[in-house]
């Protein structure tokens, strides 16, 4: 859950958490938006036709801690 930001990866700018709960399991429940800032190549966003490089994903996520399981789904968002 903290892996940004991340040397690693230097295009997420941005973490917010828009909902976090527990359910009646003990599951943490996540919904968090991710703000990403690519740095294309001129070419490529003539190619495009877009100089817009600040993309948002949301991430979905289940921690179980009885299971040691943690289901993640990101998905690129408008």
């Amino acid at each position: 859950m903290r892996k940004y930001p991340n040397p690693m990866n230097p295009c997420v700018v941005g973490v917010d958490v828009l909902d976090r709960s527990l359910d009646n399991q003990g599951r943490l429940h996540s919904h968090r938006l991710l703000s990403t800032e690519w740095g294309l190549p001129s070419i490529v966003k003539a190619i495009l036709g877009t100089s817009r490089t600040l993309t948002y994903i949301e991430e979905h996520s289940v921690v179980d801690p009885v299971e040691k399981k943690m289901e993640l789904c990101s998905t690129n968002s408008r």
